[in-house]
């Protein structure tokens, strides 16, 4: 588990997220964490992703 810390000095920042298990990368802007650990991620097309921060294998920077 990444730790919730390193994540909230992501917030506002591009990223790509790795989740366990899971074949594919979410991408995006994390809005924010919300008091039940749950990151909140807009996409490109202004979707917003819900992802358990337990579930992060891997956080990339986009640039």
């Amino acid at each position: 588990m990444i730790p919730k810390g390193l994540i909230e000095k992501l917030v506002k920042n591009d990223i790509y997220i790795y989740i366990r298990h899971i074949d594919k990368e979410f991408a995006g802007v994390i809005e924010e964490i919300t008091e039940e650990n749950l990151v909140i991620l807009r996409d490109r097309n202004n979707n917003l992703v819900h992802i358990p921060i337990d579930l992060i294998d891997v956080l990339t920077d986009r640039r």
